[in-house]
C-alpha cells in the first residue's frame, strides 16, 4: 500500500473511532440523565446532608428527653396531621443526615444497607408523601436500626435537628430493631424488635421482627419435606444454666440437636456443632428439625426467631414478656408454640407429645411459618411496609384488613370476598323461610311469634312432607304479613335453600318449624346485626368443629364451649344469593351426600359461605337451648348416631374442598345494654334479649 493511501486510511479510521467515542459518550450521558431522573424519586439515597455543629441543635427541655411510658395514640399522636391525604397514611422521608461535632468527629453512623433498603421501600410505596407539610408520619434521616452502631444521646441530638421533631418527636416513626434504653425517643412511635410488655405502648408502638442480614442469601428447601429431627436448640451465647437444662432435657434423645459454637470458630456465624461434635451449616441445619427453640434472654434470640421462620421450623418460644413481632395482626398460635420461661425443662417433652403435635398439625404449622416469613419478614422492605399497614389500620377504619387477609395464604380453591355486598344492607325487612314437615302446632305458634317482629315482610313455608297435605287455608293464623306455602315434590333438606320467587328481600331468615323459644327482640336484633354483615351467616344455635389427635379427624361438637365455627340454619339469617349458590356452586358430591343421608345441609351452607368469604359465622345473643317445649323427640337430631354422622360430614366436605374453610372465633354479638341492671327497662332497645 502506498504511503499516501495508508495515511488516508489511518485518518478515516481515526475519525471513525472519534465519532464512535462521541456517540458512546452521548449515549452514556443520556442514560445517566435518564437513570438520574428515575432515581431522583428515591430522595437522593446517595446524598448525605452534614450537620456540623452539634451545639447548635434546637434546645430541648430535659424533662421531655425521657421515653414517655404513658404515651398512647390518643395522648402522644397528632391525628390532625393526618387529615390532608385522601389516600390513607402518608409518610415523609427526611434526607439522610451525618452528624459531626465542632472538631469534625463523626457522631452518627453511616446509613446501613438495611436502612437504605427500608427508606427506598417507603419512598417507592403508596405511603410516600414528598411534601413535608402534608405528611402524617415522618421517617428521620438518621439510621437507628441497631443499638450497636450509635451513641444514644448523639442520635437524640440528631433527631432534634429535624424541623418536624418539634421538641417531642410526635408523629415520627423510629425503626430500632434492638431497643436502646439510651435512645431518648420521647413521644415518637417505636417500631422495635425487643419490646417488652411492661414498657410496650400498645396503641402507639409496633413490635417488628429483628431482620438478620447474615441469612440474606439463604434459600429454603421445600417446606413439604418431612423432618428427621424433633427440635434444634441454638445455644450459642447461652448461659451455663440454660445449656445444662437442655442437655438434661435432651438426654438420650437422638432427635434433638443442641447447637453451639464449634471449637476455635467463635467468629464464624455460618457454622455450628451439635452435642456430638458434628459440624453443621447454619441456618441450613434448622431445616432438619420440626421445632426450633428460641430462649428469651439469650443474646441474639430475636434473630434466632427469624431464622426459625425462614427455615420453616416452628418456633418454640420461651419467654414471659417478649412482644411478638406484628402480633397485633398475625396469629402466632398457628405457626409457633409459646411457653413461659419456667417451662424450659419440659419444653422438649411438650412438643414431643404426639397427641398434641401430630404430623398433620406440624405440617400445617410449618407451612404457615414459611408463609408468614415470605409475606412479612423476608426483607427490610417487607418489614417497613407491613409496619405502615398496621399503623394505617389504627388510624383509618375503612382500611382495616380482616383476619384472613393477614393470616391466610391465597389458595386457588377459593376466592376472597367475591360478593360485592355493601357495608350495610338496606332496611327493607326480611323473609322468613320455614321448613315444615308435620309439627303443625309449633309451626303456627312460630308464625304468630314472627308476625310481631317489626322487620318481617312475609313468611314462606316449605311443606317438606310430600306424603301429606299442608293444613287447610282456613286453619292458618291470621297475621298482617302474607304467608306463602310451597309444597315440595320430595323430602330433601336442601329444599330450604332454593331461591324461590316468593323471596323478595335480600335477607332470609331460615327456620325449622319448632323454633318457638326465640323472642321478638332476639329475632329483630339478629336481623339488624345481619344488616351490618350481609356477607355472613348470622344466627342463634352455634356449634364448633374440633380436631381429634387420636382419630386424626375433624369432629362435630355440640357442647357449650368458648368457640364458634358454625351457625345452624334452623335459626339463622343469610343473603338470598347464597341460596342460589347452594344450588349452582356447591359441589355436586356434597349435595348428593346431604340428600342421601338427610343430614348436614346446614354444615354445607357454612362451608359454602366460609369458602367464598373466608369469614366466620356470627352468633347473636346468649341463648343456648333450642328445644321446642312440648315437642316430641323426633327427627334426625334425636338419633344417637347424630354426632358421628355430622363429624363424617365435616370430614367429607373438607376432603371435597381440599381444606377446611370454617373459621373458629371466640365472640358473639349482644346488644350493648342488655346486661346493664342499672339502665331502666324502657331505655333498652332490645329488652327481651337473653330472657329464658
Amino acid at each position: 500500500m502506498k504511503p499516501r493511501r495508508r495515511r488516508k486510511v489511518c485518518a478515516f479510521a481515526f475519525i471513525l473511532c472519534a465519532l464512535t467515542i462521541l456517540l458512546c459518550t452521548a449515549l452514556y450521558v443520556s442514560y445517566s440523565k435518564s437513570a438520574g431522573d428515575k432515581s431522583s424519586s428515591l430522595a437522593d439515597l446517595e446524598t448525605v446532608e452534614v450537620q456540623e455543629v452539634v451545639e447548635s441543635a434546637p434546645s430541648v427541655p430535659s424533662s421531655t428527653l425521657a421515653h414517655r411510658k404513658d404515651c398512647s395514640l390518643a395522648t402522644c399522636f397528632n391525628i390532625y396531621q393526618c387529615g390532608q391525604s385522601k389516600s390513607g397514611l402518608s409518610v415523609y422521608v427526611h434526607p439522610l443526615y451525618r452528624l459531626v461535632d465542632v472538631n469534625g468527629t463523626l457522631l452518627t453512623p453511616p446509613p446501613s444497607r438495611e436502612f437504605l433498603e427500608l427508606r427506598s421501600a417507603i419512598i417507592r410505596s403508596r405511603f410516600f408523601e414528598p411534601d413535608e407539610d402534608r405528611a402524617c408520619l415522618f421517617l428521620p434521616g438518621v439510621d437507628t436500626l441497631s443499638v450497636l452502631r450509635f451513641d444514644g444521646p448523639a442520635i437524640a441530638k440528631a433527631l432534634a435537628h429535624h424541623g418536624s421533631w418539634k421538641s417531642t418527636g410526635a408523629n415520627h416513626l423510629i425503626f430500632n430493631l434492638l431497643t436502646s434504653n439510651d435512645l431518648r425517643l420521647e413521644e415518637a412511635i417505636v417500631a422495635g424488635g425487643n419490646h417488652r410488655l411492661s414498657t410496650f405502648r400498645r396503641t402507639l408502638d409496633i413490635a417488628v421482627p429483628t431482620w438478620n442480614p447474615l441469612t440474606r442469601s439463604f434459600v429454603r428447601s421445600n417446606t413439604e419435606d418431612s423432618r428427621v429431627n424433633l427440635a434444634a436448640v441454638n445455644l450459642r451465647f447461652a448461659s451455663h444454666s440454660i445449656k445444662s437444662a437442655f442437655f438434661k432435657a435432651a438426654h438420650n434423645r437422638s432427635d434433638v440437636f443442641l447447637l453451639d459454637t464449634c471449637p476455635g470458630e467463635i467468629d464464624k456465624f455460618d457454622a455450628v456443632c451439635d452435642q456430638r461434635g458434628v459440624k453443621h451449616s447454619y441456618p441450613h441445619v434448622l431445616q432438619t428439625a420440626s421445632f426450633c427453640v428460641v430462649v428469651d434472654g439469650v443474646p441474639g434470640f430475636q434473630a434466632t426467631l427469624l431464622d426459625s421462620l425462614q427455615t420453616a421450623c416452628i418456633p418454640l418460644i420461651l419467654s414471659d414478656d417478649f412482644v411478638l413481632p406484628f402480633g397485633e395482626v398475625l396469629d402466632w398460635k398457628r405457626f409457633s408454640v409459646k411457653l413461659l420461661y419456667s417451662q424450659l425443662p419440659e419444653a422438649i417433652a411438650i412438643v414431643a407429645d404426639k397427641t398434641k403435635f401430630d404430623e398433620q398439625r406440624i405440617s400445617l404449622m410449618r407451612r404457615q411459618a414459611a408463609f408468614i416469613w415470605d409475606k412479612y419478614m423476608k426483607s427490610m422492605s417487607s418489614v417497613a411496609l407491613t409496619t405502615l399497614r398496621i399503623f394505617e389500620h389504627r388510624l383509618f377504619a375503612d382500611r382495616v384488613d380482616e383476619y384472613h387477609v393477614w393470616n391466610e395464604p391465597i389458595k386457588p380453591s377459593y376466592a376472597h370476598a367475591p360478593l360485592f355486598f355493601p357495608r350495610s344492607s338496606p332496611n327493607e325487612g326480611f323473609t322468613a323461610v320455614v321448613l315444615a314437615y308435620e309439627r303443625v302446632t309449633s309451626l303456627f305458634a312460630m308464625i304468630r311469634l314472627l308476625s310481631n317482629v317489626p322487620s318481617l315482610t312475609r313468611i314462606v313455608v316449605i311443606w317438606n312432607n310430600p306424603a301429606s297435605s299442608p293444613p287447610a287455608l282456613s286453619d292458618w293464623p291470621r297475621i298482617a304479613q302474607p304467608i306463602r306455602v310451597i309444597r315440595s315434590k320430595s323430602n330433601r333438606l336442601s329444599n330450604r335453600f332454593k331461591p324461590y320467587d316468593a323471596i323478595k328481600t335480600e335477607a332470609v331468615l331460615s327456620l325449622d318449624d319448632d323454633i318457638t323459644m326465640l323472642t321478638v327482640d332476639e329475632i329483630e336484633f339478629a336481623y339488624q346485626v345481619w344488616r351490618e354483615h350481609p356477607d355472613r351467616l348470622v344466627g342463634f344455635p352455634s356449634r364448633v368443629h374440633l380436631y381429634n389427635p387420636i382419630s386424626r379427624r375433624l369432629e362435630y361438637n355440640s357442647e357449650w364451649t368458648n368457640n364458634v365455627s358454625m351457625i345452624l340454619t334452623g335459626a339463622a339469617f343469610y343473603h338470598k344469593y347464597y341460596g342460589s349458590l347452594y344450588q349452582s356452586v356447591l359441589p355436586a358430591r356434597i349435595k348428593r351426600f346431604v340428600d342421601e343421608r338427610m343430614n348436614c345441609e346446614d354444615i354445607a351452607m357454612n362451608f359454602l359461605i366460609a369458602n367464598l368469604t373466608s369469614q366466620p359465622a356470627l352468633k347473636v345473643t346468649p341463648r343456648k337451648r333450642f328445644l321446642c317445649p312440648g315437642c316430641p323427640a323426633v327427627g334426625i337430631s334425636a338419633d344417637s348416631q347424630h354426632l358421628q354422622e355430622r363429624s363424617e360430614c365435616i370430614d367429607f366436605f373438607s376432603n371435597v374442598y381440599g381444606y377446611n374453610p370454617l373459621r373458629t372465633v371466640e365472640f358473639r354479638v349482644d346488644p350493648v345494654l342488655y346486661k346493664s341492671p342499672h339502665v331502666p327497662y324502657q331505655m333498652k332497645e332490645f329488652p327481651a334479649v337473653g330472657q329464658f
